[in-house]
C-alpha cells in the first residue's frame, strides 16, 4: 500500500511538472509574440512616417521644379521673340526681346548656363554668351534632330558637358516657326545639372536621401548625389513602371544605380515629359529604431528569463507553499508587465496613454512633450478630451468604446490645441483592457496617438489643385479625357472631367458609364474624319480633329478633340472643346468673302449674259422676216431655232454656276474633284477675264485623284486667285504686252498631294508685302470695293481642308501654289 501511494504521487508531482513546464513554454510564447507584434508595429508606424514625409517632399519639390520648368519655358518663348525679329529685321523688337531675356536669365543665374538659337540647318545664330567661345555647329547635338525632322517641337535632351560651362548641362531644345509654320531655328537653354543638388539638400534630402530626375524613357537627366545621371533606369524597375501608369505613385524599390532599398515618391512635371521621385534612405530611418527594438527585445528576454525562473522555483517549493508562490508570481508578473509597458510606450514616437473607463488619464508617454507640448504629469488625472477642439469633443475615441461594450478597438480623429496655440490634427487607435465594468482608477483603455497635420494638409492642397484644375477646365469650355477599348472592341472614357457638362449637357458619370458614348451622338456623316483621326493617332501618336455632335438637348454642336496615344493597349488622353461659334463665325467671314466676289463679278457677268440674249433677240427677228417674207425654209428655220437654243443654254450654264457659287455652303467635307472646281471657277470668272483682255490657259494632268472638302470653298479660292492675277494685269503699268496678258492654272499630282498653281505675269508682289498677304483686311490693291477678305480666307479654306496655300514671286510674276492631300482611297 506505501508503495501504490509512492507511485501515485510520483505520478501526481510528474503531471504538476508537465504542467507547470507548459504553462511557463506557453507564457513564454506569449511574450515572444507580444514582442514580434510591437517590433512589426513600430516598424510599420515608421514605413508610414516615411511615406508621408517622402510625399510631402515630393509635392514641395514638385512645385519648385515646375516654377523652374515655366520660366525655362518663358526663356525660350523670348528667345523666340529674338529669333523672329532678326529673321524678320525688326531691330526695334529684338532689342526689346534681348533686354526681356537679360531680366528673366537674371532670375535664374545660379540655374541657366546657356542661351543659344541654331539655324534649322544647326548653325549658331545667336546666344547670350560669347560666340568665340561656341562651336558655329551644333549638328553633333543629337536632341535636336527630332525637331529638325517635324517630328517634335521640344525635346529634352541627355545630360551632356556644356560647350562652354564645361558644366554637366540638361539642354531643353524649343522649335521656332514662321507664321506658316516653317521651322525658322531652335532655342536652347542649358540648365545645370547641380542645381538640383542645393535644391535637393534645402528640403532635407541627404545622406543617401536621393532626388532623381527623369524622363519617360527612364533616362536620369539630374540626380542629388550626382550618380548615375546619363544611365537608363530599366523598363521593369518598379518605380518607372509606377512612374508610367500614374501622375503620382509611392514605391518601395532597391535602387539600379546603388543598390539602397528606398521609400520613393514620385510626381510627374506637368507636360514636360519629366518626372521626380524623392527617395528616402528605408535602412537609414529604421535603423533610428533600433535601440528601441533591442529594448523591446531585451526585456522580452529578461521576461521570459523571469518567467522561467519563477516555474523552476515555484516548482520546487509548490507542495508547501503553492498559493504563496502563485500569489508572489501573479505580483511580479504584474509589476514586470508594467515595467514592460512603460519602457516600450518611453521609446514609441507616438503619444501613448492609460485610461480608466471614465476617460481620465492614468499614465502618459513622454512624447506628450512633442505632440502637444506639455509634460507626462501635467497629463495625468485630466480628462482625455481636455486639449480636444470644443466642436471636436464628440467625436473622441473612448465615448464610441464606452457606449458600445461588445467594441473591442476603434479609430478617431480630432483637432487638439497645442500649448502654443497651433491646431493639429491628431489620429488616436484605442483598445480595450479587459472587461468593460472595471472600476475607475483602473487602466480600462489604451490609446496610441501621431500627429496627421501634414499628411491632411497635403490631402487638403490636392483636393485644391484638383478643384482648381476643373475650374480652369470649366472657364477654357474645355474637358480631359482618357479612353480605352475593352475586350470587347468598345470605347470607354476611363475618366472625363466635369466640365464636359458644360459642353454637351451629359454629366460626367453619363459619359462614363455608357459604352461608345462619342459613336452614339456623332453625326454618322463624320465617320470618314473618324476613320482618318484612327489612322493619325496610330502613325503620328497624336491627332485633332473636328466633329459633329448631338448635345444633350438634341441640337447639333460642333467639337475640336485632340488626342494623345499612351502606347499599345493603354488608350488615350486628350482634350476636347466646343467650337459651334468658331465655326459659325469663320463661315460667316467665308460667307462675306463670297458675296463680295459675286458683287465683284456682278457687272461682268451682266456683261456675258447680254451677249447670248442679243443673239437670241437678233435670230428670232431674222426668223420673223423670213416668216413675213413666205420664204419659208425648213432647214433654214430649224437652223435659226437650233441657234436660240444653244444661246439659251450657254445663258442657262452661266446662271447655274452662279446660282451654285452663289449659295451658303452647309454641306459636310466630302471627295471632290479638282477638274470640277476649276470648270466651274472658269465659268463664273469668264466674264472678268474677257473684261481686262486676259487669257486663263488651264492644263490638268488625267487622271487626277480626288480631295476631300467642299466644292463651293474650293471654287471660291480659284476665282479669288484667278481675280487677283486679273487685277493685277489690269493694274500693271505701263499696260502689259498682249503675251504677257495670261494667266496659268496647273493642276497635277506630287507624291501624295495634289499640287494647283495660279501664275500670272504682271511683274509679282513687293517682297515686303508678301509676308502679310494672307492677313485679313490686308490688301495692296488701291482704294476700291476691294475688302482684303479674299486671300485670308483663301488660306483659312485650304487649311481647313488640310492644306497648304503659299505665295512666291518668279521672273516676271506671281505664284499662288495649293497643295492639298488626296482622298483616301475608301472615299472613291
Amino acid at each position: 500500500m506505501a508503495k501504490l501511494r509512492t507511485i501515485r504521487g510520483a505520478c501526481r508531482n510528474g503531471l504538476t511538472v508537465i504542467l507547470f513546464l507548459a504553462v511557463t513554454l506557453a507564457a513564454e510564447a506569449a511574450v515572444w509574440t507580444i514582442r514580434d507584434h510591437l517590433i512589426a508595429s513600430a516598424q510599420e508606424t515608421e514605413t508610414e512616417a516615411i511615406r508621408v514625409e517622402a510625399r510631402a517632399k515630393a509635392l514641395a519639390l514638385r512645385e519648385t521644379l515646375s516654377r523652374t520648368l515655366d520660366q525655362i519655358a518663358a526663356l525660350q518663348s523670348v528667345a523666340g521673340l529674338v529669333t523672329k525679329a532678326r529673321r524678320s529685321g525688326d531691330t526695334d523688337m529684338e532689342k526689346l526681346a534681348r533686354g526681356e531675356l537679360g531680366v528673366r536669365r537674371g532670375i535664374m543665374t545660379s540655374t541657366i548656363t546657356a542661351i543659344v538659337n541654331v539655324t534649322p540647318d544647326f548653325h549658331v545664330d545667336w546666344s547670350n554668351l560669347d560666340l568665340s567661345r561656341l562651336p558655329a555647329w551644333f549638328g553633333d547635338r543629337e536632341y535636336l534632330r527630332p525637331i529638325a525632322a517635324g517630328t517634335a517641337t521640344e525635346v529634352t535632351g541627355d545630360p551632356l558637358v556644356g560647350y562652354s560651362s564645361h558644366l554637366l548641362v540638361i539642354p531643353f531644345a524649343k522649335g521656332v516657326y514662321d507664321p506658316n509654320g516653317v521651322l525658322a531655328g531652335v532655342t536652347i537653354v542649358t540648365v545645370d545639372a547641380a542645381a538640383f543638388h542645393s535644391l535637393a539638400s534645402t528640403m532635407g534630402v541627404t545622406g543617401h536621401d536621393t532626388l532623381t530626375i527623369f524622363r519617360r524613357d527612364g533616362k536620369v537627366m539630374a540626380r542629388s548625389d550626382g550618380e548615375g545621371i546619363g544611365e537608363t533606369i530599366p523598363r521593369d524597375n518598379a518605380l518607372l513602371r509606377a512612374v508610367l501608369d500614374n501622375d503620382q505613385s509611392l514605391t518601395r524599390t532597391i535602387s539600379p544605380i546603388d543598390g539602397v532599398e528606398r521609400i520613393d515618391a514620385s510626381e510627374r512635371l506637368g507636360n514636360s515629359g519629366l518626372s521626380l521621385a524623392v527617395g528616402l534612405d528605408l535602412h537609414a530611418r529604421l535603423g533610428r529604431l533600433e535601440p528601441e527594438l533591442d529594448r523591446i527585445r531585451q526585456d522580452a528576454l529578461e521576461s521570459m528569463v523571469l518567467i522561467g525562473l519563477l516555474g523552476g522555483g515555484a516548482l520546487l517549493v509548490w507542495d508547501w507553499r503553492r498559493r504563496a508562490a502563485a500569489a508572489t508570481a501573479g505580483m511580479a508578473a504584474i509589476r514586470k508587465s508594467e515595467a514592460l509597458f512603460r519602457q516600450l510606450a518611453e521609446g514609441m514616437p507616438d503619444l501613448t496613454r492609460l485610461l480608466d473607463r471614465n476617460g481620465i488619464v492614468l499614465y502618459a508617454s513622454p512624447a506628450v512633450r512633442d505632440l502637444l507640448g506639455v509634460a507626462p504629469e501635467d497629463l495625468v488625472g485630466m480628462p482625455t478630451g481636455r486639449f480636444v477642439h470644443p466642436d471636436d469633443v464628440e467625436r473622441i475615441g473612448q465615448n464610441e468604446l464606452l457606449r458600445q461594450p461588445d467594441l473591442r478597438q476603434t479609430t478617431s480623429e480630432v483637432r487638439l490645441r497645442h500649448a502654443d496655440g497651433r491646431i493639429i490634427r491628431v489620429q488616436t487607435r484605442l483598445g480595450r483592457i479587459g472587461p468593460a465594468d472595471r472600476p475607475p482608477g483602473v487602466p480600462a483603455i489604451v490609446s496610441s496617438s501621431r500627429d496627421v497635420t501634414e499628411e491632411r494638409q497635403a490631402e487638403e492642397a490636392l483636393r485644391h489643385a484638383t478643384e482648381e484644375l476643373d475650374a480652369v477646365l470649366h472657364a477654357a469650355s474645355g474637358a480631359l479625357f482618357r479612353s480605352n477599348l475593352d475586350s470587347a472592341g468598345n470605347t470607354r472614357i476611363l475618366f472625363v472631367s466635369d466640365s464636359v457638362e458644360t459642353i454637351t449637357g451629359f454629366a460626367a458619370a453619363e459619359v462614363m458609364a455608357t459604352p461608345n458614348w462619342l459613336r452614339i451622338r456623332r453625326d454618322p456623316s463624320c465617320e470618314e474624319s473618324v476613320i482618318e483621326n484612327a489612322a493619325r493617332l496610330r502613325a503620328e501618336g497624336c491627332s485633332t480633329v473636328h466633329y459633329r455632335i448631338r448635345h444633350k438637348n438634341e441640337n447639333w454642336i460642333w467639337i475640336e478633340m485632340f488626342s494623345r496615344s499612351l502606347g499599345k493597349g493603354r488608350g488615350a488622353v486628350g482634350y476636347l472643346r466646343d467650337v459651334t461659334l468658331e465655326r459659325e463665325r469663320e463661315l460667316q467671314v467665308a460667307w462675306v468673302s463670297q458675296l463680295a466676289t459675286v458683287g465683284e463679278l456682278t457687272t461682268g457677268m451682266a456683261h456675258e449674259l447680254n451677249q447670248p440674249l442679243a443673239a437670241i433677240s437678233m435670230v428670232a427677228q431674222n426668223a420673223m422676216a423670213v416668216l413675213d417674207a413666205d420664204d419659208i425654209s425648213q432647214a433654214g428655220l430649224n437652223r435659226k431655232l437650233q441657234r436660240i437654243v444653244k444661246q439659251v443654254e450657254r445663258a442657262a450654264s452661266i446662271i447655274e454656276h452662279m446660282r451654285v457659287f452663289g449659295r451658303r455652303e452647309t454641306e459636310l467635307p466630302a471627295s471632290i474633284a479638282v477638274g470640277t472646281a476649276i470648270d466651274g471657277a472658269k465659268a463664273i470668272a469668264q466674264a472678268g477675264l474677257h473684261q481686262a483682255g486676259v487669257r486663263l490657259i488651264i492644263r490638268v494632268e488625267p487622271g487626277l485623284p480626288p480631295v476631300v472638302g467642299q466644292l463651293v470653298p474650293l471654287q471660291q479660292v480659284l476665282i479669288n486667285l484667278i481675280g487677283h492675277a486679273v487685277g493685277s494685269a489690269r493694274e500693271h503699268t505701263p499696260r502689259l504686252a498682249e503675251q504677257r496678258r495670261r494667266i496659268e492654272l496647273d493642276a497635277r499630282l506630287d507624291g501624295d498631294k495634289v499640287v494647283i498653281r495660279v501664275a500670272d505675269h504682271a511683274g509679282g508682289i513687293a517682297e515686303s508685302a508678301i509676308p502679310r498677304l494672307f492677313e485679313r483686311f490686308f490688301t495692296i490693291r488701291p482704294a476700291g470695293p476691294g475688302t482684303g477678305l479674299g486671300l485670308s480666307v483663301s488660306h483659312e479654306i485650304i487649311a481647313a481642308m488640310d492644306g497648304v496655300l503659299t505665295v512666291w514671286n518668279e521672273a516676271d510674276g506671281a505664284v499662288f501654289e495649293i497643295r492639298l492631300p488626296c482622298a483616301p482611297p475608301d472615299r472613291d
